[in-house]
């Protein structure tokens, strides 16, 4: 079976002529307003082609967060140093030193907390305010006991006008004597070493105020000890009140350790530390019926004390001085009476010694203020 072919070059049917159409021409355009001219410098608008294309963010991730800035507040490591340097300031002050606590522990707590968080700046002022809180407590607690002492002191003294006044009467006398005081003399001292302990040393020292119308109320008296070579080796002070004649004191050196005391030295009140106070208004102290007693150990006298003064004393000081037979002072002691009643009335006292009383031995009791 054979297939059939294609006549070649096959007759295509005749198109149907179109009619002619009638053109006519459209008409001009106005032509277009001369474009305003571009600022200089400007930037190309948005869409200009020659602008780089970025690709945008694939559909469902967000955009990269913008880092924050790298600069921290130093604001709360300032507040901590000034809270600090206004505490140190305080701490420094006698009785303003109690309220600086508070400044030194804000300043503390806020320069822990400016160096511990990592958002806060100011390192170098955190560590500054640390450190001067630390500093101002210890100031604080060494000028708190200087506060104290001020205070005690302070009461010492009002203590002393007192006594004074009491001594010399409610209103202090008028000095319209034209005799000047005379200073205070010592008529004797001595000091040995205590028997029963190596490094305490005791000393004696007798002193005269040859004043009948003036008395020392209080007035310092220090005694100085000195090795061979003149060194000072222990020193201590006195506050008696030398009342007209006699009087004594007895103490004891208790830093000498193993040195070896060769003499002491004693500095007196000045004679214009003296006090008026006329012979015949300020009263006197008296002592009787003194005995002297010993057990194994210790010696002890005894007696009663009276006074004339025109009110009641207290604390009434009784030293005791004992000597060995040649006179020599050989130690002693010294103990208060708490209660003296203007009255007349008499009252016991007992005073232990430091040496133990032997045949021939004596002693010789002072009474002062």
């Amino acid at each position: 079976m054979s297939t059939p072919t294609p006549p070649e070059n096959p007759e295509q049917p005749e198109q149907p002529e179109q009619p002619e159409q009638q053109t006519s021409a459209a008409p001009a355009a106005p032509p277009l307003p001369p474009a305003p001219p571009a600022p200089p410098y400007s930037a190309p608008p948005a869409g200009d082609p020659r602008l780089p294309a970025y690709p945008a963010p694939p559909a469902g991730v967000a955009p990269a967060p913008v880092p924050p800035s790298a600069t921290r507040s130093s604001k709360l490591a300032i507040f901590a140093l000034v809270a600090a340097g206004i505490g140190l300031i305080f701490a420094a002050i006698p009785f303003v030193t109690w309220f600086s606590g508070l400044f030194l522990l804000a300043g503390f707590i806020m320069g822990l907390i400016a160096l511990i968080k990592k958002n806060q700046g100011g390192n170098g002022f955190s560590i500054a305010a640390i450190v001067v809180s630390v500093v101002g407590w210890i100031l604080s607690i060494i000028m708190t006991f200087v506060s104290f002492g001020l205070i005690s002191g302070a009461a010492y003294d009002g203590l002393l006008d007192d006594y004074a006044t009491e001594l010399e009467g409610d209103a202090p006398y008028a000095d319209d004597s034209t005799t000047e005081a005379l200073p205070v003399e010592v008529t004797e001292s001595a000091f040995a070493q205590v028997e029963y302990s190596e490094d305490l040393w005791w000393y004696a020292v007798i002193l005269d105020n040859p004043n009948e119308d003036y008395i020392f109320a209080y007035e310092a008296i220090e005694i100085t000890a000195l090795d061979a070579s003149g060194v000072v080796i222990d020193s201590a002070t006195e506050y008696p009140t030398l009342l007209a004649g006699k009087n004594a004191v007895f103490g004891a050196f208790t830093d000498i350790g193993t040195n070896e005391i060769a003499e002491i030295e004693i500095a007196l009140p000045d004679a214009n530390l003296a006090a008026l106070s006329p012979a015949d208004e300020t009263g006197t102290i008296a002592v009787k019926d003194v005995t002297a007693s010993s057990d194994e150990y210790v010696s002890y006298t005894s007696g009663m004390v009276t006074s004339t003064f025109g009110e009641e004393l207290s604390d009434v000081y009784l030293t005791v001085i004992a000597r060995d037979a040649a006179g020599a002072i050989i130690g002693g002691g010294w103990d208060t009476v708490d209660v003296v009643p203007a009255d007349g009335s008499a009252v016991p006292f007992e005073v232990g010694l430091s040496v133990l009383l032997t045949d021939g031995a004596s002693f010789e009791v002072y009474p002062s203020l």
